[in-house]
């Protein structure tokens, strides 16, 4: 996971998130402020939350990506319109591709 709010996301709140998850030992959560952020959100299209753009529990926009062999970003999802389908069937198109 990629902070998309420096300001609001600390140490804490990520912990608790990876923990409600239940991925504490399988995923990262990268944090950091704007500028360093900034690199990482350019390479992967992460568009970053604006001042009162969270709404009141904290959510963020969600999605999900897919990554070639090279690393290259080539199909992403809004989450609200990932299904176990299309997700089978492009990765299958990309494990084609190698």
């Amino acid at each position: 996971a990629v902070s998309v709010d420096p300001a609001g996301d600390t140490q804490r709140r990520a912990r608790s998130f990876l923990l409600e998850q239940r991925l504490p030992d399988r995923m990262h959560f990268l944090l950091g402020s704007r500028e360093e952020l900034r690199p990482v959100w350019d390479d992967f299209g992460i568009q970053p939350e604006t001042a009162g753009e969270n709404d009141s529990d904290g959510g963020h926009s969600v999605s999900v990506v897919l990554l070639d062999r090279d690393g290259v970003q080539r199909i992403g999802y809004p989450m609200n319109g990932l299904t176990p389908d299309a997700l089978a069937g492009d990765i299958a198109l990309l494990e084609g591709d190698g």
